[in-house]
């Protein structure tokens, strides 16, 4: 790779615009020299001959030749008389041969030509190309010296207000302004030493604040700097630099390291946007194509205090699903699935979890198996899903096994022509499996819809009488989830066909369907324990659904004998107050309860999620701790049906509960679990509960848990898949700030691999989206606060006004509030992060945020607040609340507005919380994100917010991905949005001097 460089420098030389008067004779001959390593074997003639014939002609090639074999005797002569302490050598048969490095001396050529205009001098002439040796003598120094001065802000600020001072003496008194780069290099620092005391004494330390229009100016500023200090400046940066100021901004930058081990010495490779860590190997790379590798144990890394995390490594980190036991509590089985960025393919594993050993092992299952469910005729039957269909294009097949068999015995026992998912099944007392799973049905008969076997009308119109026209990423289509059931005859082969279980129910305005889009969770709906019923939730059918968020919970035989009847809708038993969406639906263990979550809210999605049971014979609902002032996530029963396990969001966790059925309206549960996350959860008949969670260190932790709280913990992602070495609970930490209103709010801390608290840290304020939602202890393949802190930064995300898991007061306050009390809380966090913690610059900042988090980012633009920062990230941002309504779910922005568009009452929320019309503030560099599938948010919101800086003039980009909504899941895309928002703030903030050429350019 060296030597294309250096042919492609000498190349440039030989070409027409190389040949300008003011570009030494000697430097060309010794730039052409410099490409003699590249010489072919084969050629006839020595390249650096034929580019110094093309420079000179070939009669001052040969002179050129000649005075460099004088010049070399000249050296040899002097290096043998000072010794060979003083010489360069090396031994050949225990003789030593003196080797003088070929040097032309510009004194001596004839055709020498002094050099008036600084112009490619300092490429030409400099290190880059002269090779210092000891031996060399009396030599050509290039326009910049050796060594960069190492100075502090203070003192780049004093030199160059000197300078100035001296630039503009000179063009005061009528002189050439360049006339001030006659003054002496500095080599070893003393010339910068004796300038900053010159301009101390003669008070040149207040910032000049000068307009550096004059390009001339400009130049001699640069120049002389750039002379005293051996700082290069990249073109960019000389660009940008409108002022004195600008021109300190970009001097006072840390220079990029070129060899790693400089990287290591300047505190820099962790900070360095295009170093990776993949396991046991450091690589450099630009962009994704590796061009440059190190290899270093991973020991050597972590005695070096290096990081072994990166946003790749986040990356291809492998992704889990979650671990189901067996009914007798023995066994788990679980995926895995692996991503490679150098092959570009994934591939899933399944893993089976003995519970008694901890031991794991593979599964010896088609990679096309995507779902498994424990059922059968031993504990160790399973049924699974494959996702392929030989048979039937799209649809799936369905195959029993025996987890205790060795080798695994698999059989085929139905072949579904559609593609069915969610997969649910019992074995009924007469030793049948039933089964229910689900998929898109057809408007008119019912039957499942295999898209591809479905045929298609000639014209691409859609046409519709009401909202949804579209959905979070998709298109509305006639079709609709349904719930279908199935029975296997003896666990063996199926019985007739598969059964729509919606079929016949009324809808007034809405359609039923479950499970409800855009989410398909088969969390939705759920099967009695002895087969016999299904109960499942669906949109209310007296409401328009893209307006009110209401559901109800139905009750239906498995073989779909009766049509479905509904348990808490109109008519039914619930609470007078329980109007909104209904959640989770489950039987008790011994079928005669159904548990279930209702909010109160009929339009509200972010209302208290409240706990009832419904009693299956007498149609009763009670209300379970009904004061309790937490959201369930997730319900499970006990094995004896007489308590819950209640996942919940609890102080910027999701922890785990347990509470008695009958418990009392101001019962208080009690939490077993510690402050990581719980993401699902399955009770053990020995009453511990096998966990799945992971935390801000770990994407993957599964354990259990006792009812007292004693864990056993069988796989901890941090500390067995090596792209998640290092990580660990030192990483996450908070405080707690006041909020607006008084009330104490809590903020997350992530720090970067190898913190050092006597150091000081930029800092990143991420703002998280919702707004109802919180910052925690949680894994995030999309804003991984520890892939953020590993760029050098010290992440802090606060719980603003909105937030979730802090009591519902604190959620609604949002309502009518966007850019009011929530604005006025991180100002607040941001704050105290300043005043009390001594590791953050504040100074060098920058604020980033998704969907809500990018909405705050837009508002933050327009207000004093967004000062504050170096840059702001906003993905999927609101840029303008009056368009709100092309959203998909209208009843969003209702209720977090108190009303609609045209409502006297809420209209001027809308109106006070616009961040567009704060556009004439507009001013700090912003990267705007926003993918053409997001129907949230649409990608107009993020093209508006970017054309409004653009023709403000603020430095800006806009990245789109065409396949994306509003979450970047595709990791291809992930990685490139990691990258170029990375490259973006590290820019910003000074750790790199340039950003990168990846934009579309006019």
């Amino acid at each position: 790779m060296r030597n294309v460089r250096v042919a492609r420098q000498a190349l440039s030389l030989a070409s027409d615009s190389a040949r300008k008067d003011y570009i030494c004779r000697a430097c060309l001959a010794q730039a052409s020299r410099q490409y003699h390593a590249t010489t072919p074997r084969h050629a006839d003639k020595p390249f650096y001959e034929r580019i110094q014939s093309a420079l000179f002609g070939s009669k001052e090639s040969k002179r050129a030749d000649e005075l460099r074999e004088a010049a070399r005797q000249k050296q040899l002569e002097t290096a043998k008389g000072e010794g060979p302490e003083t010489a360069i050598k090396t031994r050949r048969d225990g003789d030593v041969v003196y080797e003088i490095a070929d040097i032309v001396d510009p004194t001596t050529h004839e055709d020498y030509i002094v050099a008036n205009r600084w112009d490619g001098l300092e490429t030409v002439g400099g290190e880059t190309w002269v090779k210092q040796r000891a031996d060399q003598g009396e030599q050509y120094t290039g326009f910049m010296p050796r060594r960069r001065a190492q100075l502090t802000d203070e003192d780049w600020q004093a030199l160059l207000n000197s300078v100035a001072a001296e630039v503009l003496a000179l063009q005061k008194a009528g002189r050439d302004v360049l006339e001030v780069c006659a003054g002496e290099q500095s080599g070893d620092g003393a010339t910068v030493k004796d300038h900053l005391q010159r301009a101390n004494a003669s008070g040149a330390t207040e910032q000049i604040s000068l307009q550096l229009d004059d390009p001339k100016v400009k130049l001699a500023i640069m120049k002389r700097t750039m002379q005293l200090t051996g700082r290069r400046l990249p073109d960019l940066a000389i660009s940008n630099a409108k002022t004195l100021d600008g021109l300190y901004n970009a001097f006072k930058m840390k220079v990029p390291a070129k060899k790693l081990y400089n990287a290591e010495e300047l505190d820099l490779l962790k900070h360095t946007q295009n170093v990776q860590v993949l396991g046991r190997r450091r690589t450099v790379v630009d962009r994704e194509k590796a061009v440059g590798r190190w290899k270093l144990i991973e020991e050597e890394l972590e005695i070096r205090d290096l990081p072994l995390f990166g946003s790749k490594q986040m990356l291809s980190a492998p992704r889990y699903s979650s671990a189901v036991p067996n009914p007798s509590g023995e066994w788990a089985v679980y995926s895995s699935t692996n991503y490679s960025f150098e092959s570009h393919k994934q591939s899933l594993t399944w893993k089976l979890l003995h519970l008694s050993t901890g031991e794991i092992s593979d599964l010896r299952l088609s990679a096309a198996a995507s779902e498994i469910v424990w059922v059968g005729p031993t504990d160790t039957s399973v049924l699974y899903l494959n996702s392929t269909n030989d048979q039937a294009p799209g649809g799936v097949t369905l195959w029993t096994a025996d987890m205790a068999q060795s080798p695994l015995q698999r059989t085929l026992v139905a072949s579904l022509p559609a593609p069915y998912a969610g997969l649910k099944a019992t074995r009924t007392p007469s030793g049948d499996i039933n089964f229910i799973v689900n998929c898109l049905a057809y408007a008119n008969n019912g039957s499942a819809y295999n898209p591809k076997l479905a045929s298609t009308p000639s014209h691409t119109g859609r046409l519709y009488d009401n909202a949804f026209v579209r959905h979070w990423n998709t298109y509305i289509a006639q079709e609709r989830y349904a719930v279908f059931s199935g029975t296997l005859i003896n666990g063996s082969s199926l019985k007739g066909e598969m059964t729509n279980l919606l079929r016949g129910m009324e809808a007034a305005v809405t359609r039923p369907e479950t499970p409800v889009q855009p989410n398909r969770k088969a969390s939705d709906y759920d099967l009695s324990p002895d087969g016999s019923h299904v109960v499942f939730l669906t949109k209310a059918p007296e409401l328009p659904k893209a307006n009110y968020a209401a559901s109800y919970l139905y009750l239906v035989p498995h073989d779909g004998s009766a049509v479905a009847q509904t348990l808490n809708g109109p008519g039914s038993t619930a609470p007078e107050a329980a109007k909104g969406a209904s959640g989770a639906p489950l039987w008790s263990p011994d079928g005669t309860q159904i548990v279930y979550f209702q909010r109160d809210s009929v339009g509200d999605e972010a209302d208290r999620r409240k706990i009832y049971v419904f009693d299956v014979e007498s149609k009763e609902i009670t209300p379970v701790a009904g004061d309790w002032d937490v959201s369930p996530m997730d319900i499970k029963w006990s094995p004896s049906s007489d308590h819950l396990y209640v996942a919940a969001d609890y102080i910027a966790s999701t922890k785990l509960f347990i509470l008695p059925t009958d418990a009392a309206a101001d019962h208080v549960a009690d939490n077993i679990t510690d402050i990581t996350t719980v993401l699902d959860f399955y009770v053990l008949p020995s009453g511990e509960v096998l966990i799945t969670a992971n935390a801000v260190w770990a994407s993957f932790l599964l354990y259990t848990v006792s009812p007292t709280g004693e864990t056993k913990y069988f796989y901890k992602s941090n500390e067995r898949d090596p792209e998640l070495a290092g990580l660990g609970p030192d990483d996450f930490a908070s405080f707690w700030y006041s909020g607006t209103l008084g009330d104490k709010q809590q903020a997350i801390i992530v720090k970067p691999e190898g913190f050092d608290p006597s150091k000081v840290y930029s800092l990143v304020l991420q703002i998280h989206g919702g707004p109802q939602g919180y910052a925690g202890n949680t894994w995030s393949t999309r804003w991984n606060l520890r892939t953020w802190a590993d760029q050098g930064y010290v992440v802090v995300s606060p719980n603003p006004t909105g937030s979730t898991s802090y009591g519902q007061n604190l959620t609604d306050r949002i309502q009518g509030q966007w850019g009011g009390w929530a604005y006025e809380d991180l100002i607040n966090a941001h704050k105290y992060a300043c005043d009390n913690l001594a590791y953050i610059d504040c100074s060098n900042a920058v604020a980033v945020g998704g969907s809500y988090g990018g909405y705050m980012t837009n508002w933050m633009q327009g207000h004093d607040f967004g000062r504050k920062f170096k840059a702001l990230v906003s993905h999927d941002g609101v840029a303008s609340t009056y368009s709100l309504y092309s959203s998909d779910e209208l009843y969003f922005m209702s209720a977090n507005m108190n009303g609609t568009l045209w409502d006297p009452e809420s209209r001027p929320n809308y109106a006070a919380w616009d961040p567009l019309t704060h556009a004439n503030n507009f001013s700090t560099p912003q990267f705007i994100v926003h993918s053409e599938l997001d129907y949230r948010l649409p990608i107009s919101e993020g093209i508006s917010m970017f054309n409004v800086l653009q023709t403000r003039g603020v430095p800006s980009r806009f990245l789109s991905f065409p396949d994306e909504g509003h979450f970047v899941l595709n990791r291809e895309n992930s990685l490139f949005w990691h990258n170029e928002i990375f490259n973006w703030i590290n820019h910003w903030t000074g750790k790199i001097d340039s950003l990168d050429d990846n934009a579309i350019t006019q």
